[in-house]
């Protein structure tokens, strides 16, 4: 599979883009489908959603986003714009803020530490989960093809019988997290872009 052209972009540093009214929209946008993947695993495939913590539902994401796109179709990346690597794997920093400011926590800047560890109880994702979505929405569609075809591609990665370390592990196999991932980097420092996830080799078992 051809390389990112734009190459390695380990030391690019990701500003936390100013709130406009635009941004607010949009960040409202991820929420929206974000949620409606939470109503599809609901309703579509039968979890019990209440099992599922941010942790786990933040990798279904990455790797929906992930199936969605390919070298000429940039896919739900337009969406979910602000991945970032982080020890247990990619993470779209908006949307866990949002979840964090749900959950009642500080508004502040997320950081890798905020997950507990693997052998602690994980924040039950609860804030923006809906007994009904309308999916409504400009990427409803999208994100309903996206995960069938995660779903056709590899039905256990949606299944709480799959251990949350053997996502994580799985999502550290794509080179998207690999060139952008730094264990000594501080919040902002370790951006994926939308073209990364692109032309990433892509691994779903």
């Amino acid at each position: 599979m051809p390389r990112n052209p734009k190459g390695q972009n380990s030391m690019r540093t990701q500003r936390t883009p100013e709130l406009t009214e635009a941004r607010k929209e949009h960040i409202q946008r991820k929420i929206a489908a974000f949620e409606y993947m939470i109503h599809l695993l609901k309703t579509e495939y039968k979890k019990d959603i209440t099992q599922y913590c941010t942790l786990r539902l933040m990798k279904i994401l990455f790797f929906t986003v992930g199936h969605s796109c390919d070298e000429e179709n940039p896919g739900l990346t337009t969406l979910f714009n602000r991945f970032e690597a982080w020890p247990y794997g990619p993470v779209e920093v908006d949307l866990y803020r949002a979840i964090k400011r749900g959950n009642g926590e500080e508004d502040s800047q997320p950081a890798p530490e905020d997950f507990p560890p693997l052998d602690s109880p994980y924040i039950v994702y609860r804030t923006h989960v809906k007994e009904v979505a309308s999916g409504q929405f400009a990427e409803s569609g999208d994100m309903q093809r996206a995960l069938r075809a995660l779903h056709r591609e590899n039905p256990e990665l949606l299944d709480l019988s799959t251990s949350l370390h053997s996502l994580i592990e799985l999502s550290h196999r794509w080179d998207c997290w690999i060139e952008a991932y730094r264990p000594d980097a501080a919040y902002g420092q370790c951006p994926i872009d939308g073209v990364d996830i692109q032309f990433s080799n892509k691994c779903y078992r």
